[in-house]
């Protein structure tokens, strides 16, 4: 059975390209969930409770244990005063 070949109007994007999209693609959805979390609070709390805000965006927490996350796929504040925290 002779292999069948697709054809696409579609130019080919190289690696480069590639890695370039699935980035942005990546950076899109986070922006996404965030902003439905971030809402989430806010509708909760008020955009009047920073700390609510902040929580929501840096404290995560086991769910079975209740013990900080210390994975680094999530963002969290700094743990020392390098660089002013990031702040200047």
């Amino acid at each position: 059975m002779p292999a069948s070949i697709a054809v696409s109007d579609e130019p080919e994007l190289s690696p480069a390209d590639e890695y370039r999209e699935r980035v942005e693609c990546a950076r899109r959805t986070a922006q996404s969930r965030y902003l439905d979390r971030l809402a989430g609070v806010v509708g909760q709390h008020g955009a009047a409770e920073p700390g609510a805000v902040m929580a929501a965006l840096t404290a995560r927490r086991y769910v079975d244990s209740g013990e900080r996350c210390w994975c680094s796929c999530h963002p969290r504040l700094p743990d020392g005063d390098l660089r002013a925290m990031g702040l200047e």
